[in-house]
């Protein structure tokens, strides 16, 4: 029984950090990116939320493989 308890922990554990791989992907890349394209005026902010979100969600779905 601990070795399915343990299984369904994981699985527990993985389904939460992909929700917030995807949370952090879509507001910190995709919205400022959209934003972007829709308006006349770059920000040099918006660039750099979406350079340092990029790899943050990939920290997170590096640990949902892992978990």
């Amino acid at each position: 029984m601990g070795k399915l308890v343990r299984n369904e922990q994981r699985k527990l554990s993985a389904t939460y950090f992909n929700g917030a791989a995807l949370a952090v992907l879509g507001v910190g890349a995709f919205t400022p990116v959209v934003t972007a394209a829709q308006s006349a005026t770059h920000s040099l902010a918006s660039f750099i939320v979406v350079i340092c979100c990029i790899p943050a969600s990939a920290d997170y779905i590096g640990l949902h493989v892992n978990s």
